[in-house]
């Protein structure tokens, strides 16, 4: 795995722990090379990327997991504050889709969700309201509030 920036690194590092009812895994950068086994590289080093629409990037860095779909942002994406992407796990085709502007703002998000974990109830208003200028995908984001909702 090529070096990453040091900017990255501190923004992966910012992302906090979360509450044991977000099923997303995440990790810090110290564990960044074993996240890209079975996207980037396969377990021998072999490069699993390719350079046409569909393929795996080369420049896709995965940070997480959301029930095995990677969550990941594309090393060539500093000026914009590295967008968060996933893709659906199985399908054949690598078909990103962004779910948060930034790292930075997912970073917010996540805060946000742990927040709502933490109270009596999630109000579903306030929480969307709190992640809605970090992204435009409130579509993934409704699916995870209904899972933690299912797992509180």
């Amino acid at each position: 795995m090529e070096s990453i920036s040091p900017v990255l690194t501190r923004l992966i590092n910012e992302i906090p722990a979360m509450h044991e009812a977000l099923e997303i895994e995440f990790a810090d950068s110290t564990r960044l090379a074993d996240m890209q086994l079975g996207y980037g590289v396969d377990v021998t080093g072999l490069d699993l990327s390719g350079p046409d629409e569909g393929d795996w990037q080369a420049q896709w860095l995965v940070f997480g997991y959301d029930y095995g779909d990677p969550v990941f942002v594309d090393t060539r994406e500093e000026a914009r504050g590295f967008p968060v992407y996933t893709a659906e796990h199985g399908t054949g085709s690598w078909e990103p889709q962004e779910i948060a502007a930034s790292l930075s703002g997912f970073t917010q998000i996540l805060l946000a969700l742990n927040a709502a974990m933490h109270a009596e109830d999630i109000n579903y208003r306030d929480l969307t309201a709190k992640m809605a200028p970090y992204t435009q995908n409130m579509d993934y984001w409704d699916v995870v509030i209904e899972g933690i909702e299912d797992n509180l």
